[in-house]
């Protein structure tokens, strides 16, 4: 039985940190992640590899904020987000009922959390997840003290019966200059779920002073097998010869109009021949199961990233290794953007030694690894 996998990341900027963001969720392989801080302003956020953006939501006017959510793109979901700042949510269909996960932002200059917004959710949707990077904080739930906000997020998890899944013992945000540790990143689940959890535990450092946090339930059971598969059709292999004879045995149907002529015709028209064609393909070129190709960065890169992960570990317990934490941070900053750039040149200059179909090949393939 598979259980679901969700995670949340402050990421502190979601374009600079997107290469280190990949390998971990290559290596963790969620089923929903949600993001807080992705400082994307009015840009468009970035594919990640697997997964489909469910909702997002960006201020053009202030760099420091945005929540996002992705989810794998083999789970059906919608979008339920409110009209309000630093808050989305969806509505994820499982096998096991509807799930809503929702991702908050409260910046530390805020007052408070949410919690009409979030009551909303608890209150709608029997089977609710909240995650965020809160900035509350409260000693029951294990910080080191308790202040204002701490109090409204007790209020509002005491108030829906919910459950803070997070492990007291770990804290998610390290400040390595002044060495010290707080919890301010939360996973809350309604009651309905909070028998269901396997485990809720932070993960390793991808680039942030945040740490990962990640939650598995065990009830609604996710039809993913994390293979990391997609379905495509090689039209390379394509049989022509039966997709013609195929369009050309519904020659009948799709000539064959009403008359008059009306607007809901038409629709039916276009759907008829949206069909068709569909099944012409299906005949000829069926799709075929790949896998995804994971992050394209050289096993020196990935080895350097798991350096700095230990070295972040070190310096959390012992400030004497923040300098080798910092120095291999901005070696592996240098490192993929040298990478990136070879990348790009490398795609440029095969336009000298290619056709046109394959020189948009590697520019399609570079820039689905290396979005700006």
């Amino acid at each position: 039985m598979n259980n679901l996998h969700i995670v949340h990341i402050n990421i502190n900027g979601l374009r600079g940190r997107k290469t280190e963001l990949e390998v971990y969720l290559n290596e963790t392989l969620p089923d929903v992640i949600c993001l807080n801080e992705t400082k994307l302003e009015a840009a468009s956020p970035p594919n990640l590899i697997g997964y489909n953006i469910a909702c997002n939501k960006e201020r053009s006017s202030d760099g420091g904020r945005g929540v996002i959510i992705y989810i794998k793109n083999n789970l059906i979901h919608e979008d339920i987000s409110p009209d309000i700042e630093d808050l989305v949510a969806t509505l994820i269909s499982l096998p096991g009922g509807k799930l809503a996960v929702i991702a908050h932002y409260c910046p530390p200059d805020k007052d408070s959390i949410d919690t009409q917004a979030l009551n909303y959710y608890f209150n709608k949707y029997p089977n609710t997840v909240v995650t965020g990077d809160l900035n509350s904080k409260h000693t029951y739930f294990g910080c080191t003290k308790t202040d204002r906000k701490g109090d409204i997020l007790f209020n509002l998890v005491e108030e829906n019966d919910a459950h803070v899944a997070n492990n007291p013992e770990e804290p998610t945000r390290y400040d390595l200059k002044r060495g010290t540790a707080e919890l301010l990143d939360y996973i809350i689940v309604s009651k309905n779920l909070s028998g269901k959890i396997m485990c809720c535990h932070t993960g390793d450092d991808i680039g942030s002073d945040h740490r990962p946090l990640h939650l598995q339930l065990s009830v609604l059971k996710s039809p993913s097998n994390h293979s990391n598969k997609r379905l495509v059709r090689p039209l390379k292999k394509c049989d022509w010869n039966c997709f013609s004879d195929a369009l050309h045995q519904a020659d009948p149907i799709l000539s064959d109009y009403s008359n008059p002529l009306s607007v809901d015709s038409l629709d039916i028209k276009a759907q008829a021949f949206e069909e068709i064609i569909l099944s012409a393909f299906d005949k000829a070129c069926p799709l075929v199961e790949v896998k995804h190709q994971g992050p394209v960065i050289s096993s020196e890169a990935l080895a350097l990233i798991r350096e700095k992960r230990k070295a972040r570990r070190l310096a959390q317990r012992d400030l004497f290794y923040v300098p080798v934490y910092q120095s291999l941070e901005k070696q592996v900053k240098q490192m993929i953007s040298k990478e990136k750039a070879v990348s790009w040149q490398t795609a440029i200059e095969s336009l000298n030694y290619t056709d046109g179909s394959e020189f948009w090949k590697n520019i399609q393939t570079s820039n689905w690894h290396w979005q700006k």
